[in-house]
């Protein structure tokens, strides 16, 4: 990932690649059978009827993060509680071969600062993947909102695009989707030993966007109990939310016991998407089979 300032955020890396309000289960119904359709992905663009990849889509969320401790059983005390505001912005896209590559800007703000990366989605008629560190855009492709939304908080150097353009990062790609989605289906995000990715549920969602249908995609790390990890959520805007409960105990060298309980949540706020007709995200797919 390409980056023009490094803050000291607490974040979970792998969430921060789903790559960013708190929905509780009061806010989950039944799927409407009607929207259980199936659909050709085989015919048109890859990103019909998959992850809306239009160059000009943008989403904004609001990320939260709450982390409390107990010393020795005592009460929990807030450790940590930051949120903050991401935008990001699809741009410069490229077809090779059957696969379509669409650039994202994203600026991160936060009370003390202003963070920006640029990082790229690939996605076929078999999947989405998302690439970190990926090759830089071309000249004459410039990121979005760079000035703008990406200006420091407090005093931070901000260089150029041609300084990112320099950035020797390895890319990792990550393969966040699988198609068809279905519930049921699972796949690594990485290959053997890696994050395993299962479709939970097909639930509807009231977001400050609207009432939306979603999957929800358990992801487990290696060495965690099954359903223990984070839940991310994609539907027909893209992606949704995320949810993660967690707590852990640690006993340090001095006896001293720790335990720690973690919230993180991320939900959009805001969706524009400038092809509403011919960039229809994922759906159901009834009687889908791996």
């Amino acid at each position: 990932m390409i980056r023009i300032a490094s803050l000291r955020i607490p974040s979970l890396a792998l969430l921060a690649l789903l790559a960013s309000g708190c929905l509780n289960d009061s806010h989950v119904v039944a799927p409407d059978p009607a929207a259980l359709v199936p659909q050709d992905l085989s015919k048109g663009r890859p990103d019909q009827g998959t992850f809306p990849l239009a160059v000009g889509n943008r989403w904004v969320f609001r990320t939260h993060q709450l982390s409390r401790l107990s010393v020795n059983g005592g009460p929990l005390e807030v450790a940590q509680d930051v949120a903050w505001r991401t935008t990001r912005e699809l741009f410069c896209e490229q077809v090779q071969g059957q696969d379509l590559l669409v650039n994202v800007a994203e600026a991160v703000q936060l009370p003390n600062g202003a963070n920006f990366s640029i990082w790229r989605y690939r996605q076929n008629r078999h999947g989405l993947w998302i690439s970190t560190g990926a090759a830089p855009p071309p000249a004459g492709c410039e990121p979005p909102f760079l000035m703008t939304e990406a200006r420091p908080l407090s005093v931070m150097p901000v260089p150029g695009v041609e300084a990112l353009r320099r950035d020797p990062r390895q890319s990792v790609e990550k393969h966040l989707l699988v198609y068809p989605l279905h519930v049921g289906r699972t796949w690594l995000m990485e290959g053997k030993g890696s994050t395993r990715c299962t479709v939970e549920a097909y639930e509807q969602l009231d977001l400050p966007i609207g009432s939306e249908f979603a999957f929800r995609i358990r992801l487990d790390r290696p060495g965690q109990e099954p359903g223990s990890g984070p839940a991310v959520w994609y539907g027909k805007s893209g992606y949704l939310q995320t949810q993660f409960h967690g707590e852990s105990t640690r006993t340090l060298p001095d006896g001293t016991t720790q335990h720690t309980v973690s919230d993180y949540t991320e939900v959009v706020q805001a969706v524009q998407l400038v092809e509403p007709g011919s960039s229809t995200a994922i759906r159901a797919l009834a009687g889908s089979s791996r």
